[in-house]
């Protein structure tokens, strides 16, 4: 095969005394090459096409893969910090023969325990009575405090970390946690399998560091209550300033105003947004969730109590309680009492969310100028409005369910209709039954919308910016003939329309729909 393709251009020879240079960027879309390419451009990476997981694969005989982004996104000669195994001993057979290649972000459990102290000891509002920084200083609290901030470790280590405390729950503080290394030293590890637990050794270990524990823990109430107090208060004025002239013309910096302005306005800014998402939907798998699982009794239907509705705090708040009790979802018809239900944490869930809508422009000359003005999108469809609706959290989850069932969806996009239409069993207080394959269908029709909404945001920013700009420069005292001017040079610049006359032209009607927004705003 062809390392590059033909159509791909290069840079002219480097000339170190022109005035200026260029630098051409390759990206290769993991979407669209084969596992053969994947190698070759990706092969500081991993993924299931990666050579060491197909012989994997062979090797144990699978018949699936469960490998997740931690995996795809570390080297394939990475090897665990905990028990010093390589990713080809990390492999695991589970009892569903589905090969597992997982690594796991371990954290100190005691970063969480930061918030939930500052509230114990202030109560739940005290940040409005707090200097304006306590966020900030507590933030700085959470890092000293902390033995360690994260660490990339098998799956077996992550799970030893957690098997070693619930067997010591007596001895060992809930928001204590093993680093990598002193999980290293509890467990014993064998290629391909899960490890065996030393516990007396992680008894031991908890009892060298329990001083050091319970110091963190007086430290910590004594900084927050400094924090409180505003004894740790920071001074941040001019602090925007000092930055940007200390970062100012650094390597990163260059790179990164260069490659917005090549980028602006264009579908690539887009494509290089979910380039992750790209990539880890061509390495990752997870065949254990297509296996067809076991028919099982459904669990009774709970119903909350009134005291239990009146009292439930929802993610989404401020605008739980600003929906009256007599509101239904208009997707699924589901009261705002019967969206609550109890999770598999056995608590309360539920919540109203806003779900992005969208129509079609039918405008030809609409679409014409857009055309001219946004040529660098795949423009297959083109949005003319955007609007929001309330619906309940499981309508609304329905796409994100289904960009997690299928990952090579880059855009999971599903109008209100489309989810209507997947959802195969409604039921009170209880999740929706959705039909998947419709459901992913669906999506993947739908793709044509992502780089076309993306198009859209464009042209609005754009023309919402010359209609607030041409208001305040006309308040001002500044002729709206000379304004206009202006905004023609910036079509020019921004949108490269050389012939001046249409340039005016691309003016006047972009700020003709700026001035729509607004309407539809005010509206």
């Amino acid at each position: 095969m062809d390392e590059f393709d033909d159509d791909i251009p290069y840079d002219p020879p480097f000339n170190a005394d022109a005035e200026a240079w260029f630098a051409n960027l390759l990206f290769w879309r993991p979407s669209k090459l084969s596992d053969e390419q994947m190698r070759l451009h990706f092969h500081h990476n991993d993924g299931r096409w990666s050579r060491q997981t197909k012989h994997a694969m062979e090797r144990f005989q699978a018949t699936g893969l469960d490998l997740n982004e931690n995996w795809a996104l570390s080297r394939p000669l990475w090897t665990c910090p905990a028990c010093g195994r390589y990713k080809s001993e990390i492999f695991r057979l589970n009892a569903r023969n589905i090969l597992l290649a997982k690594l796991e972000l371990h954290h100190d459990h005691f970063r969480d325990v930061i918030s939930k102290r500052a509230v114990e000891l202030f109560g739940a509002d005290w940040h409005a009575t707090a200097p304006a920084d306590a966020r900030l200083v507590v933030d700085r609290i959470r890092e000293l405090v902390t033995r360690f901030s994260f660490a990339l470790i098998c799956s077996e280590c992550n799970s030893a970390d957690a098997a070693a405390k619930t067997q010591l729950r007596e001895d060992v503080d809930s928001r204590f946690t093993f680093t990598a290394e002193e999980i290293g030293r509890f467990v014993t590890s064998k290629p391909n399998a899960q490890h065996s637990v030393d516990i007396e050794t992680a008894r031991a270990i908890w009892n060298e560091q329990k001083p050091s524990f319970q110091h963190r823990l007086e430290l910590t109430d004594q900084l927050l209550v400094s924090a409180r107090s505003g004894l740790l208060t920071r001074n941040h004025k001019g602090l925007a300033d000092a930055n940007a002239v200390m970062s100012a013309m650094d390597t990163s910096g260059l790179l990164s105003r260069a490659f917005y302005r090549e980028t602006e306005d264009s579908q690539r800014a887009g494509l290089l947004s979910v380039f992750r998402a790209e990539f880890l939907a061509r390495s990752t798998s997870k065949d254990s969730a297509r296996l067809v699982q076991t028919e099982r009794k459904p669990a009774p239907v709970q119903v909350p109590t009134e005291e239990e509705y009146r009292s439930y705090v929802s993610p989404t708040a401020k605008r739980w309680d600003a929906t009256p009790d007599d509101w239904t979802c208009p997707i699924c018809a589901r009261q705002k009492r019967q969206v609550l239900r109890m999770s598999n944490a056995k608590k309360w869930s539920g919540g109203i969310r806003e779900i992005r809508m969208f129509t079609d422009e039918q405008d030809e000359d609409a679409i014409a100028n857009r055309l001219m003005l946004y040529p660098n999108f795949s423009n297959e469809k083109f949005v003319g409005q955007t609007a929001t609706l309330e619906a309940c959290s499981d309508c609304a989850n329905v796409a994100i369910l289904v960009g997690q069932r299928d990952r090579s969806l880059v855009y999971p996009i599903l109008s209100p209709n489309d989810i209507r239409a997947s959802i195969i069993a409604i039921a009170p207080h209880t999740a929706h039954g959705i039909d998947y394959d419709a459901a992913i269908g669906r999506a993947r029709a739908n793709e044509p919308y992502g780089p076309a909404l993306e198009a859209f945001n464009s042209f609005r920013v754009r023309a919402s910016d010359f209609a607030v700009r041409f208001a305040l420069l006309n308040r001002g005292g500044t002729e709206a003939e000379a304004i206009l001017d202006e905004f023609s040079e910036d079509v020019q610049v921004f949108h490269r329309i050389d012939d001046p006359a249409e340039s005016r032209r691309l003016a006047d009607w972009l700020l003709e729909q700026g001035r729509r927004f607004h309407r539809g705003q005010a509206a």
